[in-house]
């Protein structure tokens, strides 16, 4: 394994980093503090793939569940081709792995967060508010709301262990 590429860190004054991620051509946006590390897809391990999962990623010396998401945020069985990194996030039974095409950081001054109006919500999307950049427009999520959405859409069991998950 060739270790994190990155490990995220809070700001240490009040203005705080934002993560930028682009998941099969959506682009997304989370609190920086929410990734944990970033991995390279290569170390994807493939063998016996978690529920609904592409994988298993070692980080912080363990395995954690790895999924792909679509352009629409559902889970794809299979990691696609252009990925290059897994965000390493923390959900509420410990980490999970996404598979992203590009990870970077921002200020989260250069974002003006707009939340979404409540006919534009759905109930289990992990979308709460939209960010616009100077050059591009993000969903806003964090780690706890691709949590429960991976968990809602069959991933991310919260009660199974990586053992017992079936993590090689």
């Amino acid at each position: 394994m060739s270790g994190s590429i990155y490990t995220a860190r809070m700001a240490t004054d009040a203005v705080e980093a934002q993560g930028l991620m682009r998941v099969s051509g959506t682009r997304l946006v989370a609190p920086s503090r929410d990734l944990k590390s970033v991995e390279s897809a290569g170390d994807l391990v493939e063998d016996r793939p978690p529920e609904r999962g592409v994988g298993w990623i070692r980080a912080f010396d363990d395995l954690w569940p790895a999924f792909a998401l679509s352009g629409d945020l559902r889970l794809v069985a299979e990691p696609p081709r252009s990925p290059r990194m897994i965000a390493v996030m923390g959900g509420p039974d410990g980490l999970f792995g996404l598979l992203c095409e590009e990870i970077s950081m921002m200020d989260e001054r250069e974002l003006d967060l707009i939340p979404l109006p409540d006919c534009m919500r759905y109930p289990d999307s992990p979308i709460g508010s939209v960010a616009l950049s100077r050059d591009a427009l993000y969903c806003y999520t964090d780690a706890m709301a691709l949590a429960r959405h991976i968990q809602a859409l069959g991933g991310l069991s919260p009660d199974a262990s990586r053992t017992e998950r079936g993590a090689p």
